[in-house]
């Protein structure tokens, strides 16, 4: 089918945005079958809130950015940044379905995603059990909201990949501050 829904026939289920440049929601039917019709939009919604983010683009930069960071906390960062994108997608969710009506959506499919192979590109993918819990737990006030999640793992990538580079500069400098006097 057209447009930004791709329906596969694949036998898991399955929901994520591909194409960063143009990108689309990917749906499998195996996962449509087994959701009702409010739980369907739902997921949609959730991945229309990743597409709406430029999500899928931001991810893309982010781990080029990663590439160049310090490797040890690489990984760490890539799972905040992970979480924060799933928690933000999901809270555009709940204003529109309400908080308990996601997290029981996020259950089901969770539920229906166990014996996927590659759970990094499913709803399990992220911390689960945190997203639920927030959920659950209800919205954190808004006028004392801490900075994202996101934003703290780009300042750290960006920080991370920093200091290598500072490094290079400054023995560049040297090397032809010395090749000029000499």
């Amino acid at each position: 089918s057209g447009g930004l829904i791709r329906r596969i026939d694949f036998g898991q289920p399955l929901a994520l945005v591909a194409r960063p440049f143009k990108p689309v929601v990917v749906i499998s039917r195996s996962l449509l079958d087994g959701l009702g019709r409010r739980e369907r939009r739902v997921v949609l919604a959730h991945e229309a809130a990743h597409l709406r983010q430029k999500d899928l683009f931001k991810t893309a930069l982010f781990e080029t950015l990663l590439a160049l960071h310090w490797p040890p906390s690489a990984s760490r960062l890539r799972a905040l940044w992970h979480q924060a994108i799933e928690e933000r997608a999901d809270d555009c969710v709940a204003r529109q379905f309400g908080t308990l009506d996601t997290a029981s959506v996020l259950i089901k499919v969770v539920r229906q995603q166990r014996s996927l192979a590659f759970g990094g590109l499913a709803v399990s993918g992220a911390g689960v059990t945190r997203r639920i819990e927030r959920l659950i737990e209800g919205p954190e006030p808004t006028d004392s909201r801490p900075p994202s999640l996101a934003g703290w793992a780009l300042l750290a990538v960006l920080l991370g990949t920093a200091w290598p580079l500072a490094a290079e500069h400054h023995a560049v400098e040297t090397f032809l501050s010395r090749i000029l006097s000499g």
